[in-house]
């Protein structure tokens, strides 16, 4: 009993986790024109998100960019 209950709960956590799809891919050109800025945009009554994502020592944390940039290489 025991191990048809482990079983089926199995069967339930492989058919319930997500599918990656194998044809989606990176694009650099949507990042850099969609996502990118939403970092870099002057907010009123706070600072850009780039401030505190690249000084803090938080999870999402953004690369430093060089002093006076007002976008990423695309190296960075």
């Amino acid at each position: 009993m025991r191990r048809s209950i482990i079983a089926v709960t199995v069967a339930v956590a492989l058919h319930a986790a997500p599918v990656v799809a194998a044809d989606s891919s990176l694009d650099y050109g949507f990042y850099k024109a969609s996502v990118e800025p939403i970092f870099l945009k002057k907010r009123p009554d706070h600072v850009r998100c780039y401030v505190c994502h690249s000084e803090s020592t938080n999870a999402f944390k953004l690369q430093h960019m060089a002093h006076g940039a007002k976008t990423y290489t695309d190296q960075q």
